[in-house]
């Protein structure tokens, strides 16, 4: 979907289980709807990047909780803010997820499964493209494209007296195609590893370091059967521009990259108090012609620096919370220089730095819950400010953007003779500074559970969302859903 587009998080406020160990066994008695209305409240999704890290995974909920549902969800918005990212994206899905406990162990894992249609997309027959720009292939033809999904991940944490460790695994599959010209075929495949440790300090804190390491690749193959001709294929390198020598070829391409990140956590086993994650990652990726002897045609890195600080407060009536983050990146994109091409081979005589990408980004947010006896109820303001400078060489071009945002959620929550949970929540936001105006987005959304004989229960969920510019497209997006709780 698109990047503008999207919703901000709705999130409801709910009263917070948190446990020591000595209480783990009371804790893993607790009812199914207050399970469920503990993952869902406010306290426990207002702090999230710490739990990144695999070492720390265990402090984020107190109890065994999982999920298997499937559903539907869509977007369709009546003019494409970027033709290359298409005008909506539909599809069902299948979604599996689970947290363990035992003891001090917690096993999880989740599997998903997405099958849909990403709706009109232009100059870019290119998979991942936010992983990939400014080097994408693209022609002016286009269409809708066939997308199918798959996901697994899985992980172990642990703690011994003062140490707690973790390591997790996932990858992610994508198969992109189209049955009419232009006729692209595209693989995608990442793998992340991902370990930790952390060393308990005062008052049941926990500060820790991890590492990741990410394999990433992306195989393009474009194809054309029309005896009536076929469109021009080109190798965009950014900013409207395009590497002029290699037009009309390589059509079968892939992309290989790598990242390497490192983080520093600092967060509490009870889930209160002060939480920091500092995390830092390089990622390098070469785009490759492989129809001309694996011609490395252009190469990227790209460096990122994100920081969070929260402190969360949660008492028996009143729980509150502050936060802000930063992501800070900065991505050069470098074209490379070849010669006449020898025995079918191009050599590399030099490289240009050509493009470059810079974003300062900052957020800062709170809310504040309150539980009574039948409903809770929970507002969450939230301000952010963007920077984003893209410029070119040669040919010169530049684009900058610079916008502020405002958003605020609000939802009301309650349990009922602990057989029924139903929430209610409800968001606005909008974002000023941008090309086609004032972005406005407006979302709504039902839920509501039945607990069943045993420790189950079954849900569905329900929602709307739309987002208008003040002078370009509209959007409508909706999902449903329906899922066994465990």
């Amino acid at each position: 979907m698109n990047r503008y587009l999207l919703i901000l998080p709705i999130l409801v406020a709910t009263p917070a289980l948190y446990a020591s160990d000595e209480t783990a066994d009371s804790i893993a008695a607790t009812a199914i709807l207050q399970r469920q209305l503990t993952v869902d409240a406010q306290t426990t999704r207002f702090v999230s990047a710490p739990y990144a890290s695999p070492a720390m995974r265990q402090f984020r909920l107190p109890f065994t909780y999982g999920t298997v549902g499937a559903g539907w969800q869509g977007e369709y918005i009546s003019e494409a803010v970027n033709p290359q990212t298409g005008s909506g994206e539909q599809y069902g899905f299948f979604s599996a997820d689970a947290e363990l406990k035992s003891g001090t162990s917690t096993l999880w894992g989740t599997a998903g499964y997405t099958n849909g249609i990403i709706r009109d997309v232009r100059y870019n027959e290119t998979s991942d493209i936010s992983l990939t720009y400014p080097y994408v292939t693209a022609d002016e033809v286009g269409g809708d494209m066939r997308a199918e999904r798959y996901s697994f991940s899985g992980g172990y944490s642990d703690r011994y007296r003062h140490m707690a460790w973790g390591v997790s695994l996932s990858y992610d599959a994508g198969l992109y195609y189209r049955n009419i010209d232009p006729r692209p075929r595209n693989t995608t495949g990442t793998l992340d590893i991902d370990a930790g440790v952390a060393l308990r300090t005062w008052a049941d804190y926990y500060i820790g370091l991890s590492g990741a390491y990410r394999k990433y690749r992306q195989t393009c193959d474009l194809m054309f059967m029309s005896e009536t001709g076929e469109a021009k294929v080109y190798h965009l390198t950014g900013l409207g521009n395009h590497y002029a020598r290699f037009a009309g070829t390589g059509y079968c391409n892939y992309y290989d990259g790598e990242r390497y990140l490192a983080r520093v956590t600092l967060v509490r086993a009870s889930r209160t108090g002060l939480s920091v994650d500092a995390e830092f990652s390089r990622f390098l990726f070469d785009h490759i012609l492989k129809d001309l002897n694996r011609l490395p045609m252009a190469s990227a890195w790209h460096n990122e620096a994100r920081l969070h600080v929260a402190w969360r407060h949660s008492g028996e009536s009143h729980s509150w919370g502050i936060k802000t983050e930063g992501d800070l990146y900065r991505r050069h994109g470098s074209e490379n220089i070849f010669g006449d091409a020898v025995t079918g081979t191009y050599p590399q005589i030099g490289s240009l730095e050509m493009y470059a990408d810079n974003l300062r980004q900052i957020s800062a947010s709170m809310f504040y819950e309150f539980t009574g006896k039948s409903l809770t109820w929970s507002i969450t303001p939230e301000w952010g400010y963007t920077y984003r400078s893209e410029v070119y060489a040669s040919p010169a071009a530049s684009r900058r953007t610079e916008s502020n945002n405002v958003a605020i959620t609000a939802a009301i929550a309650s349990v009922n003779a602990d057989r029924w949970y139903w929430r209610i929540e409800a968001s606005a936001f909008v974002s000023d500074g941008l090309n086609l105006g004032t972005l406005r987005t407006g979302s709504i959304s039902m839920s509501l559970s039945r607990r069943l004989r045993a420790d189950h229960a079954i849900g569905i969920s329900l929602g709307y969302r739309h987002s208008d510019y003040t002078e370009g497209p509209t959007a409508n997006g909706g999902n449903a859903s329906i899922q066994f709780i465990f």
